[in-house]
């Protein structure tokens, strides 16, 4: 899809009111009518076209130029930020198929795209796994980048930065999955001496400045599991996200 229509479909998620769904809703519109996004979002914006998928206040906000800070925009263009478009050929077949309406209508992705297409291995896990736990974690994670798997997971402390550092260690690659904005990924200690662009693949489902949550976590763990062909789950507590991913 094109730059333009990016902005014009990230404007509108930022709209109050209009989240995945609805702007999934719109873009199949736009698709069955044969217009592009821009094309529809620029007939709301000048009152030329009436339509029942947004309300007359979501429309006033739209004509809001201050609806999507330019600068944020920018910031996106400059830090190399991919934005795939649910539809495009970049946007990985594996989520929206699995996670079918609850797929997000944009991913936000910094790295390596071709990791996408990769034989991918997930792991979700608890925070403070015992050391046990952290082992075996570590053995599957280095085994499974050794034989050109590349490894998944959402970047907390405990479980998740051990296979994403025994991947990076084994010379594989790995996908860190967001709980947040992708313009608050700053790379952590743990792997600050073994980041490799090359290798690695930043996701991130949320607007670009979104900060993380316990929802966007248990949210993030869906898009982990859709990204993976085989899920491994490592001392989950009895509730929470990681035995939900499970």
């Amino acid at each position: 899809m094109r730059n333009d229509d990016s902005y014009h479909i990230l404007k509108l998620l930022n709209v109050p009111g209009l989240g995945n769904v609805k702007v999934k809703k719109i873009l199949d519109h736009c698709t069955y009518n044969r217009l592009t996004i821009k094309e529809f979002v620029g007939s709301l914006v000048r009152g030329e076209k009436n339509t029942r998928l947004l309300t007359d206040s979501q429309i006033a906000n739209l004509r809001d130029d201050n609806l999507m800070p330019e600068d944020q925009w920018m910031t996106l263009q400059k830090q190399n930020v991919r934005i795939l478009t649910i539809g495009d050929d970049d946007y990985p077949d594996r989520v929206a198929s699995a996670l079918n309406n609850r797929a997000p209508a944009l991913l936000f992705a910094k790295g390596d795209l071709s990791l996408l297409k990769k034989p991918s291995l997930g792991f979700c896990g608890a925070r403070k796994a015992s050391e046990k736990g952290l082992k075996t974690a570590w053995d599957c994670a280095d085994q499974m980048a050794r034989m050109g798997a590349n490894i998944i997971s959402g970047y907390a402390s405990g479980v998740d930065m051990t296979c994403h550092k025994a991947a990076l260690e084994a010379g594989g690659s790995t996908t860190i999955v967001l709980a947040e904005g992708i313009l608050n990924f700053g790379v952590k200690k743990d792997l600050r001496n073994i980041f490799d662009e090359s290798r690695v693949l930043v996701l991130s489902e949320f607007l670009p400045g979104v900060p993380w949550s316990v929802r966007n976590a248990m949210q993030r763990n869906f898009t982990i599991c859709a990204l993976s062909h085989v899920m491994i789950l490592i001392e989950a507590q009895k509730r929470g996200g990681s035995i939900n991913a499970g």
